[in-house]
């Protein structure tokens, strides 16, 4: 029983923790929306983090590029009313095509830093674009890497094991253990 009570603790304690340290001010939603097809352009794009972002060591950052990775964007503001909330202005009149929105911050509750990205698409989205040529192996030209994908968290600190499944699993081990240990205890005094 003092087994099961002290895994208790240290699980809950573990779980307590673990809350705090994946804390990431990270993307909750934006205007445009990630994946959003646009039928004008827009003249900024609103992102809003899970958390307040503070400023520190060159963060927070927020550009936008077009489809060949060139800046697009006229400059990126922390909201200071709301610090949940980051806008980039954008040109007047840019031409249709997918947009990347790529966003680095600074967690203004436990420091730890975030980053990602989104696509938009103004005028046609990527299923109504014809796709690049691909070219001949023949010809000697080479292909580049293939592109990431932005919204993989290359950042998670956690092991892929959710925190909560982790407790739930400690706490069942622990009822098991300290129900074996009462087993044989009963049984070795018998």
């Amino acid at each position: 029983m003092v087994a099961a009570a002290l895994a208790l603790l240290i699980a809950l304690a573990w779980a307590d923790s673990a809350s705090i340290a994946f804390a990431h001010a990270n993307y909750e939603s934006s205007t445009p929306a990630d994946g959003e097809v646009v039928a004008e352009p827009p003249l900024l794009v609103e992102v809003f983090f899970s958390q307040e972002v503070a400023r520190g060591g060159g963060l927070p950052t927020m550009i936008v590029t077009n489809e060949s990775g060139d800046q697009v964007d006229l400059g990126a503001t922390l909201d200071d009313a709301d610090r949940t909330r980051m806008f980039v202005d954008l040109p007047p009149e840019l031409p249709e095509g997918r947009y990347t929105v790529i966003w680095h911050t600074l967690s203004d509750e436990d420091g730890e830093e975030a980053q990602g990205a989104f696509h938009f698409f103004i005028g046609a989205g990527p299923g109504e674009t014809p796709p690049p040529a691909t070219p001949d192996p023949d010809d000697g030209t080479s292909t580049s890497a293939p592109t990431p994908d932005p919204n993989e968290d290359d950042d998670d600190e956690s092991g892929g094991i959710d925190p909560a499944i982790f407790v739930v699993g400690l706490i069942a081990a622990a009822g098991l253990a300290g129900g074996a240990g009462l087993f044989l205890g009963r049984r070795s005094s018998a």
